[in-house]
């Protein structure tokens, strides 16, 4: 059995394994999906991120790479986001002090 034939349901004592056929499926991010990922980050991380980074992120721009785990959803008549991974690739050379500072990266071994 592969991952991506399992679900698990969370319970107040430990995690339950079910098994379902295909459940949730794992796509590059799309257009369609800019509201829910956008809802998804807003419940998710303290961050507020402008729209920009959202059209970025579904149409793969600006080196930033998106995944979505989704699974049908009946009541939507389409698909629910379950969970997403969103990525920005970029050279750490081009990261401003401040940020390799709060990283806890050493200036000096980077600049070498």
């Amino acid at each position: 059995m592969t991952g991506r034939d399992r679900t698990y349901e969370a319970s107040s004592s430990n995690a339950q394994e079910t098994t379902t056929a295909s459940a949730i499926l794992y796509r590059p991010v799309q257009p369609s999906d800019l509201d829910q990922l956008k809802e998804a980050h807003t419940q998710l991380f303290p961050i507020d991120y402008e729209q920009d980074f959202y059209h970025k992120a579904v149409q793969g721009l600006d080196c930033i790479f998106s995944w979505v785990a989704v699974v049908e959803d009946m009541e939507l008549g389409g698909e629910r986001l379950v969970g997403f991974i969103t990525v920005k690739m970029q050279n750490v050379n081009d990261e401003i002090e401040a940020d390799q500072e709060l990283l806890g990266w050493d200036l000096d071994v980077l600049s070498a």
